[in-house]
C-alpha cells in the first residue's frame, strides 16, 4: 500500500569531498502535487545521506525528535539537485530526484537545535469535551494506544496511556475549577510534564451494511490537534482517515479501522510538528513570557520600553516578537536562539538593569519549559492558579513514588491550596487612569443586640 510522504530508495551513491562531507543519492518522492513530491524528496535524501551518522556531543540530546525536524529543513543541506524523471502514478504526483547533501551543514543545524530543545516528550490525549467525568468510551483509548504505539516506534519520548487516563479522571473538575488563562490541554500537559501534545477529535465512523455473507465495510476518520505545549500554540490539525474495512465484528472493525488510519495519517502529524520545530533553527525557539504587573500604580508601556529594547537588541533574539498588556501581566511572545535556563537568567539581569523593574527585585515565580513568569519578589501570590497546579503535579508525582498502579485521588487538593493561599492585594484600576481606584469608605455600623 502506497503512503503520502513515504518514499523507497533506488539507489545510494556516497562521493568524499576534500572540503566537505557530501552523499549523492538517488531517492522517489511523492505528494499530492509537485511542490509535495520535491520536498518529499528532498527530506528522503538527507534521510538517506546521512544515515545515522552522528557525533558524540550529539548523541546526548532528543536526537530522534531533533534529527526528524533538521531533515525538514532542507535549505542548504540538499545541493546540486536533478530531477530525473516525474509525472503522475496511480493518482500521485511522483518524481525521481538526484541531490547532493551536505553532512556538515546537517550536523551544524542538530548541533544548533539540539542546544535549545531541551526534553521534548509527547502526550496524546482525546478531546476533553468527550471526556464524562473523566470516563472515555473504549474506541478513545484504543486509538490513543494506537498512536503512543506509533510514537513509539519511531523512538520519540512519550507519557503512558496508563498515567494519562488516570491524571484525566482525578483531575478533570480540579483544572475546570483553576482560574488561571492557560487552556485546558496545556493545564493538562503540564501536570504531565508534556513539551509537545497530541490531542484526537471526535472519531466518526461510516459504515456500510454487508449483503448475505458478505460483511458490512467500516471506515472511520478524525482530526488530531498538534500543541507546542510549553506556548500553548496550537501548531495545526491534520485529518486522519481509514480505508474501508471488512470484518463480521463490528467493534473489531472500528479498532482495526483505527489503526489504519494512524498508520496511514501520523506521518503527516509528525511532520507538522518537526517542521514547526525545525523553524527553530533560524529563528530560535518560541517562548511566552509574563512579566506580572502588580506595583501601584501598575506599570506602564513606557516603563517597559526600556525592557523590551533590551530583549529585541540581543542578536539570540529572533524571528518573532509580540508584545501584548493583558489584565495584570505584559505578555512577551518571542523566540530565542539558547537554553531556556540562559533564557531565565537574561530575563532577570535586564530586569534589573531596567529602571522602573530595579526596585521589585523580579524573580521567577513559575516555568514550564519555555513559559516563564517573572513577578515582583514580594508579589509572589500574583501567580497563584499557576502554584495551584503545581500542587497538583506535586500530589500526583508523590502517589506515583509510591504506588504506581493506585488510582489518583486529587479532589482535595485545590482546597487545600485555596485555603492556604493569601488574599488578592491588587486594586482595581479605573478605565483611563494610571492610578487605582480610590474605595469608597465604609460607614461605621454599630450592631446593636437586644437585652434578654
Amino acid at each position: 500500500m502506497k503512503k503520502i510522504f513515504y518514499t523507497v530508495l533506488l539507489s545510494v551513491s556516497v562521493v568524499l569531498s576534500a572540503w566537505a562531507q557530501q552523499a549523492t543519492v538517488t531517492v522517489k518522492g511523492q505528494g499530492t502535487n509537485r511542490t509535495e513530491a520535491l520536498n518529499d524528496a528532498r527530506r528522503n535524501a538527507i534521510a538517506s545521506g546521512i544515515g545515522t551518522r552522528l557525533s558524540a556531543e550529539t548523541q546526548m540530546q532528543d536526537m530522534v525528535a531533533v534529527r526528524d525536524a533538521v531533515t525538514t529543513q532542507t535549505q542548504g543541506i540538499v545541493t546540486n539537485e536533478t530531477i530525473l524523471k516525474e509525472g503522475m502514478v496511480d493518482g500521485m504526483y511522483e518524481l525521481e530526484l538526484q541531490a547532493t547533501v551536505n553532512k556538515d551543514t546537517y550536523e551544524a543545524n542538530v548541533r544548533t537545535l539540539s542546544q535549545m530543545v531541551g526534553g521534548i516528550r509527547f502526550l496524546t490525549i482525546v478531546n476533553p469535551d468527550l471526556a464524562a467525568n473523566g470516563e472515555l468510551p473504549e474506541i478513545y483509548r484504543f486509538a490513543v494506544d494506537r498512536v503512543n504505539e506509533y510514537l513509539l516506534q519511531k523512538k520519540y519520548r512519550v507519557l503512558e496511556s496508563k498515567r494519562y487516563f488516570q491524571i484525566l479522571k482525578a483531575t478533570k473538575s480540579i483544572l475546570d475549577k483553576d482560574d488561571s488563562d492557560l487552556n485546558y490541554e496545556q493545564k493538562l500537559g503540564m501536570l504531565a510534564d508534556a513539551q509537545m501534545l497530541f490531542e484526537i477529535d471526535k472519531i466518526n465512523v461510516d459504515f456500510r451494511p454487508g449483503n448475505g455473507q458478505i460483511p458490512g465495510q467500516t471506515k472511520v476518520f478524525f482530526d488530531v490537534k498538534v500543541f507546542d505545549n510549553c506556548t500553548g500554540e496550537l501548531l495545526g490539525t491534520t485529518p486522519l482517515e481509514s480505508g474501508y474495512i471488512m470484518l463480521p465484528d463490528a467493534n473489531a472493525a472500528q479498532r482495526e479501522a483505527v489503526k489504519n488510519a494512524v498508520e496511514k495519517g501520523m506521518v503527516r502529524v509528525l511532520y507538522l510538528f518537526n517542521e514547526s520545530m525545525g523553524s527553530w533553527i533560524n529563528e530560535g525557539a518560541p517562548y511566552r513570557v509574563r512579566i506580572y504587573n502588580t506595583t501601584a500604580p501598575p506599570l506602564t508601556s513606557r516603563d517597559m520600553r526600556q525592557f523590551k529594547n533590551k530583549l529585541t537588541s540581543n542578536a539570540d533574539f529572533g524571528g518573532t516578537f509580540e508584545p501584548n498588556l493583558n489584565n495584570g501581566y505584559f505578555l512577551y511572545n518571542l523566540s530565542f536562539k539558547k537554553r531556556s535556563d540562559q533564557m531565565t537568567d537574561l530575563l532577570m539581569d535586564y530586569s534589573d538593569e531596567t529602571d522602573a523593574l530595579q526596585p521589585l527585585k523580579m524573580d521567577v515565580s513559575f516555568q514550564f519549559g519555555r513559559f516563564i513568569c517573572l513577578t515582583p519578589s514580594n508579589k509572589q501570590e500574583a501567580v497563584r492558579p499557576l502554584q495551584d497546579l503545581n500542587k497538583v503535579k506535586e500530589a500526583i508525582e508523590k502517589q506515583q513514588s509510591t504506588n504506581e498502579d493506585a488510582p489518583l485521588n486529587l479532589d482535595n487538593v485545590l482546597k487545600r491550596t485555596q485555603a492556604i493561599r493569601p488574599a488578592v492585594t491588587n486594586k482595581p484600576i479605573l478605565a483611563g487612569s494610571s492610578k487605582p481606584a480610590v474605595p469608597a469608605k465604609k460607614t461605621n455600623v454599630k450592631k446593636t443586640t437586644k437585652k434578654k
